[in-house]
């Protein structure tokens, strides 16, 4: 399986939303949201979350990084699942 490969440039600072509608079971929601970045200096400066997603603010990040972002949950129920996405940072040119 291949991770989904997003764009920024190292000034924007962008929010990104990862659904877990297709995941999650019944009435079950996510409770907690832990995220991390390897390989590149963006940084995630916050996160949101509802009952079915979450929403992580990143920004920086050096030109020609890419970021490898891992987000983990945890529901209500006690599931845990992981997501992760690359971002590939780039100058406009």
């Amino acid at each position: 399986m291949s991770l989904a490969l997003l764009m920024k440039t190292p000034g924007d600072v962008l929010d990104y939303d990862v659904s877990f509608d297709e995941w999650l079971t019944g009435d079950d929601r996510i409770n907690g949201w832990e995220a991390t970045v390897a390989d590149s200096a963006a940084v995630i400066d916050r996160g949101d979350y509802t009952d079915r997603s979450v929403r992580l603010w990143i920004s920086g990040g050096a030109n020609g990084d890419t970021a490898q972002i891992s987000l983990t949950v945890t529901t209500a129920q006690g599931r845990t699942k992981v997501v992760c996405f690359k971002l590939r940072i780039k100058e406009c040119r």
